[in-house]
């Protein structure tokens, strides 16, 4: 980390990875200094995840699946294509 104003002076972070201990480095060797209160109960969605409802189920993509494959099917026997209908 570098303190403001001395970019030739850099000051070595050698705390743990929590975010108590990283503030309190910053209020110690911050130029600035800084107040800063914690927020407890905060919970942070692992990245990857997508809410529940915006993603559908095994149970749902299994049941699209077979859909597609019987419709695919009827047009294969009947020999026409279930999607475009002509006049």
């Amino acid at each position: 980390m570098y303190p403001a104003g001395k970019k030739d002076q850099p000051v070595d972070y050698s705390g743990d990875r929590s975010i108590e201990s990283f503030v309190e480095f910053i209020k110690e060797k911050g130029t600035h200094g800084i107040e800063v209160s914690l927020v407890e109960g905060l919970h942070v969605q692992e990245q990857g995840q997508a809410a529940p409802a915006a993603t559908p189920t095994a149970t749902e993509r299994a049941q699209e699946t077979v859909e597609t494959a019987t419709e695919k099917a009827k047009g294969e026997v009947t020999g026409e294509d279930p999607k475009h209908d002509e006049l």
